[in-house]
């Protein structure tokens, strides 16, 4: 089964995070003037003497190392400081996504193999709130293939798919006849013969249920979308907080939830 990806932007600001901090990070580190340091002196006469921190003269370090190594005023490195910063503020934002995430496809694994659960049974198995899972249950239907509804009356979350009618064609197991009835697969009103009453096989029934879920379980093909990956680095690069309103308006036109609940 495909990667289960929701928000799909901490992936961008986690790597682009990580490349802005680890290439300034590197370029400060190996700056030479950091371990060529040259300090200046004033002669008696006015005169000037230039050597770095290892006693060598600013003639020797042009001869070893090259006419790069030139005095200049030592300055704290500004723009590669900022860019380092908006590198950090990528990841803890990158990571934010990411956390929460990780909590919401927990429910929307744990609805796959279930179909339907209690909100309360939710919560308290996976350790986080019904508000949460409420709350973010829209953003599990905007993703392919994934369809849920919230039955206030009874505090349940069920799939979709259990809530279309099937139509049940089965030989009554007491008297004999045909038992055809339309019925959901969440078997709120188990099917039952006309003639005697008695009630379809529970076994055949969940086995008629089960056999839904596992349809429900094909892999998950990204559709895409307009979003435009060069647009949005160009606009990390020039203005970092522009491309994070272009990828949450991006993300709000792609949004197509199914309906999330039902009240009563």
């Amino acid at each position: 089964m495909a990667k289960k990806d929701i928000y799909k932007i901490d992936n961008y600001f986690i790597r682009i995070g990580y490349i802005l901090t680890i290439i300034m990070g590197l370029s400060m580190a190996l700056d030479p003037f950091l371990w060529n340091e040259i300090s200046v002196s004033v002669g008696g006469s006015g005169s000037y003497t230039f050597e770095d921190k290892n006693g060598r003269t600013l003639e020797e370090i042009r001869k070893e190392k090259g006419d790069r190594y030139i005095v200049k005023e030592r300055s704290f490195p500004v723009a590669r400081t900022i860019i380092v910063l908006n590198g950090l503020i990528l990841l803890v934002i990158g990571y934010s996504y990411r956390s929460r995430e990780n909590k919401i496809i927990s429910v929307w694994k744990a609805l796959e193999h279930t179909g339907e659960a209690r909100v309360a049974d939710l919560a308290l198995t996976l350790g986080l709130t019904r508000e949460f899972i409420v709350k973010h249950l829209k953003d599990i239907n905007a993703q392919q293939q994934a369809a849920y509804t919230y039955d206030g009356r009874s505090d349940k979350i069920i799939n979709n798919k259990l809530l279309t009618e099937f139509l049940v064609s089965v030989d009554c197991v007491s008297c004999g006849n045909k038992i055809n009835q339309k019925i959901s697969l969440d078997l709120s009103n188990p099917p039952r013969c006309q003639y005697c009453g008695t009630g379809v096989s529970v076994d055949y029934l969940n086995k008629m249920k089960q056999d839904v879920i596992m349809s429900m379980q094909a892999p998950v093909v990204d559709q895409g979308g307009d979003f435009s990956v060069g647009v949005f680095i160009a606009l990390l690069v020039f203005f970092w907080p522009a491309a994070i309103v272009y990828l949450i308006v991006k993300k709000k036109a792609s949004f197509t939830p199914a309906p999330t609940s039902i009240t009563g």
